[in-house]
């Protein structure tokens, strides 16, 4: 069929005469309405397919940026990754000497409380037990 996008639109029950073409065509208000439909379904096709062409350079366009801030983050990582190594290759120092003096409180106790019979703990567990005040020795 020649014509066969115009024949698709010729509604049910009805024919198209290719050879009429030439002598002029007879259509019906049926054929147009059909027509009219499918450049309305057309139209709005269209409106469909520019709205997702604007929506794929828009998602073109950040799937770009998108690449562009990972490499920027790639070349970071590597930067600091090197910096790492810089610094795993260098000796640690020395560090901080601490200043250490002796506790003179150690001094003082010499004597576990457990043995002092002067210890308040030891008095309280010496009036519960009924025991004599005597220092217990290690």
């Amino acid at each position: 069929m020649k014509y066969s996008k115009v024949n698709s639109l010729v509604p049910p029950g009805e024919t198209f005469d290719e050879k009429a073409v030439n002598e002029g065509i007879w259509m019906t208000a049926t054929h147009l309405d059909a027509i009219e439909a499918s450049l309305q379904s057309r139209s709005s096709l269209e409106s469909s397919n520019q709205t997702l062409t604007e929506s794929i350079g828009t998602l073109t366009r950040e799937i770009a940026d998108m690449k562009e801030k990972n490499d920027r983050k790639k070349e970071k990582i590597k930067e600091l990754e090197g910096r790492i190594e810089e610094l795993n290759s260098k000796p640690s120092g020395t560090g901080t000497p601490l200043e250490t003096r002796e506790d003179p409180k150690i001094k003082e106790k010499n004597e576990p409380s457990y043995s002092n019979s002067e210890s308040p703990i030891n008095k309280w567990a010496d009036s519960k037990l009924r025991r004599k005040k005597t220092a217990v020795t290690p």
